[in-house]
């Protein structure tokens, strides 16, 4: 099996690996990195991503997920993760009326088919980008984006 492509050299004829090492060493990426004595890998972002939705979960708490992919690329990077069952609802844009993020339609959306709240302003939304963000706050009157929606009150 070759290394990774920053530790071997490809041979430019064949497109075979070979062992020599080209380069200054490179440090082990953290997914990799051993922790203590043990020969279990360190927690990587994505099982750390996944811990955090079981105890969500577990906590009683209702997670869907949404993503602005079509379904089709959702489905794969579901299967993909081993993520097929992990929550009760998962979304994209055409799931909920064919607009994606920043539009609050994936978030209102989740809000309606879970009934997990009965009011907005008590969703929470984790993402990575700005968009994820200004998703979360549109649906809910009053509030604005660096304050929690379930703290959020309107004035008077």
């Amino acid at each position: 099996m070759c290394e990774p492509p920053w530790a071997s050299r490809r041979s430019p004829s064949s497109g075979t690996c070979s062992a020599t090492r080209t380069g200054p060493s490179r440090p082990t990426p953290p997914s990799r990195r051993r922790t203590g004595n043990s020969s279990t890998p360190a927690a990587s972002p994505r099982s750390r991503a996944r811990e955090a939705v079981e105890r969500l979960t577990a906590e009683g708490r209702t997670v869907a997920l949404t993503t602005g992919f079509a379904r089709p690329t959702q489905d794969a990077i579901l299967t993909a993760l081993g993520w097929q069952d992990l929550v009760p609802l998962t979304l994209c844009p055409a799931d909920a009326g064919g607009r994606g993020r920043p539009y609050p339609d994936m978030v209102l959306a989740a809000f309606l088919r879970t009934a997990a709240v009965d009011d907005v302003r008590r969703i929470a939304v984790a993402g990575d980008t700005s968009y994820d963000m200004l998703s979360a706050y549109a649906p809910a009157p009053g509030s604005s984006p660096g304050s929690s929606p379930a703290r959020t009150t309107r004035s008077s």
